[in-house]
């Protein structure tokens, strides 16, 4: 049978803003006798560990380097130079019960006013450092009106129940900048999604492709 879009898990967060769907129970019959089949999806209930929940963090962090073990939804960075390697580690966890495909998306603000001094040859992907091998870059999208550049990953392999995956450690602040020309304040948000493993595809690339709208 052919898995419809409401029949699957997925999941979106940036930083810690989570969307959960809830899809209740299923169960099927047979004809001489009632066996059902109770599945557990995605509740939202408070006293339970939820279904399919991803989570985002990364570790405290400023612009001398990791602070501590401490999971946090974001850091800033003050002080920041031109040349400058600061340490960013953002992390996607299953936190849930089934095995997931996970894509993460790292946006840039005022892109134009970094393309007006590093060129439009530059290649964005070199402000994050220490990719990992376990994630796979796949486009850049940009748009013109919001000003915002974004970089795309998949992860390689599904993201199995209680593992982790940090897609990047650091944030290399181009040293074509100089004080007098670099950007006052630039922001990297961070958003990760995922879909269940089972069932949607032979790669992540293809499950999102294949369920998410």
């Amino acid at each position: 049978m052919k898995m419809t879009k409401k029949k699957v898990f997925v999941a979106a967060l940036a930083v810690c803003l989570v969307a959960i769907l809830s899809l209740g129970t299923l169960a099927w019959f047979t004809a001489t006798d009632e066996v059902e089949n109770v599945f557990k999806v995605s509740t939202d209930s408070q006293t339970q560990k939820p279904d399919f929940k991803l989570d985002l963090f990364e570790h405290e962090a400023n612009e001398d380097g990791k602070v501590s073990d401490t999971e946090v939804a974001t850091n800033t960075y003050d002080n920041v130079a031109p040349g400058d390697v600061l340490y960013k580690d953002p992390t996607v966890r299953n936190d849930g019960q089934y095995d997931m495909w996970v894509r993460v998306k790292v946006t840039l603000n005022d892109y134009d006013k970094w393309q007006a001094v590093l060129g439009t040859g530059y290649d964005f992907r070199n402000i994050l450092g220490n990719v990992s091998t376990d994630w796979s870059f796949d486009t850049i999208e940009t748009d013109a009106t919001a000003k915002t550049l974004t970089l795309v990953y998949y992860k390689d392999a599904k993201l199995a129940v209680g593992d982790t995956s940090t897609l990047f450690t650091s944030v290399n602040v181009p040293s074509d900048f100089t004080v007098d020309n670099m950007p006052t304040e630039f922001n990297l948000d961070i958003v990760a999604e995922a879909i269940q493993f089972d069932n949607t595809g032979n790669s992540a690339k293809d499950a999102f492709a294949n369920y998410w709208n």
